[in-house]
């Protein structure tokens, strides 16, 4: 599986960075998941596209993806 990883410095409210996250994932269609221990979220079909997978953290200034 490919992996994209990007930390970026936005020092924004945690609360308007869930939002905007919460927002994006809802829109398109992601799902809290479990991957082997590991809260992501998931999105798509197995049969017809594959699962995408996205992980990410924020710390009050550190955007993680």
């Amino acid at each position: 599986m490919a992996r994209f990883i990007r930390d970026l410095e936005l020092n924004k409210p945690t609360e308007f960075v869930t939002f905007v996250m919460n927002d994006y994932l809802t829109k398109n269609k992601f799902k809290p998941y479990n991957y082997k221990g590991e809260e992501v979220f998931r999105a798509g079909d197995a049969m017809l596209e594959g699962f995408k997978y996205i992980k990410w953290a924020y710390d009050g200034s550190n955007f993680h993806f």
